[in-house]
């Protein structure tokens, strides 16, 4: 029993020295963090990366002012049911995500999962049969090595949210919705996504992982296509959705 306090207490020696020579740094603006804080904010961005409060539309979760759902949202075929996005894409989120996705950073990811699990049951989400995500054109994993909204679908599965599985694969080259003008972005994505196995889909809840909520072009076309293999229904999860009114 003697022997347990003291190899607690090597273990802790490692990692400080580890952290004293690896610092941990602030997952939005690269500040070095101080030993036994935040482990992944600085003391400014922890008062700046707040998860979005108040009224938010039914469909997308964008925050709103009056009705119950987004002028966006109103009048399209929507092909999910619910869409939780935990914060707002600008600011510091924006830079936390360009640092996962550009600047090599994937272990973020830890940071934003337990927020998006608690957001998303706060919301009133019950449970997914299957947790998957929307691929990536394969040059682009390729070239950055990992598939963020992949890695992302791998930590809510593993908090629980439902059994992690690719249900997706994509069969047509698009341009980068980014580069595109909005009305063209449907249109751009039409049929670009196809069922890896219509079996693993069909009469199942599914929540489908993506990083960044723009327009919803991206999420919506890949829930149609789960919808026609059969899927029972589909719910989204997104780290952060982009405000129209800004």
């Amino acid at each position: 029993m003697k022997c347990i306090p003291m190899k607690k207490f090597l273990n802790r020696t490692k990692e400080l020295i580890l952290e004293l020579i690896f610092p941990n740094r602030c997952i939005c603006c690269d500040e070095i963090l101080e030993y036994a804080r935040h482990p992944w904010l600085c003391p400014a961005c922890i008062e700046k990366v707040k998860p979005i409060t108040g009224r938010v539309c039914d469909i997308c979760g964008v925050p709103i002012i009056a009705n119950d759902i987004c002028a966006d949202c109103r009048g399209k075929k929507i092909y999910f049911k619910k869409a939780y996005c935990a914060f707002e894409y600008k600011n510091e989120v924006r830079k936390a995500i360009h640092n996962i996705k550009f600047n090599d950073n994937p272990r973020y990811l830890d940071y934003f999962a337990p927020v998006l699990y608690n957001y998303a049951r706060e919301r009133g989400f019950d449970g997914a049969d299957i947790v998957t995500f929307v691929p990536m054109r394969p040059k682009n994993k390729r070239k950055r090595g990992y598939n963020q909204s992949e890695l992302l679908a791998k930590r809510l599965s593993r908090l629980g949210m439902g059994e992690f599985k690719p249900l997706l694969k994509k069969v047509r080259d698009t341009k980068n919705q980014h580069d595109i003008e909005r009305e063209e972005r449907r249109k751009n994505l039409k049929d670009a996504f196809a069922p890896i196995d219509p079996a693993d889909i069909k009469d199942r809840k599914i929540l489908l992982v993506d990083d960044i909520y723009t327009t919803g072009s991206t999420v919506n076309e890949c829930a149609k296509t789960l919808v026609k293999a059969g899927a029972q229904c589909v719910e989204v999860v997104c780290i952060a959705i982009v405000n129209k009114r800004d």
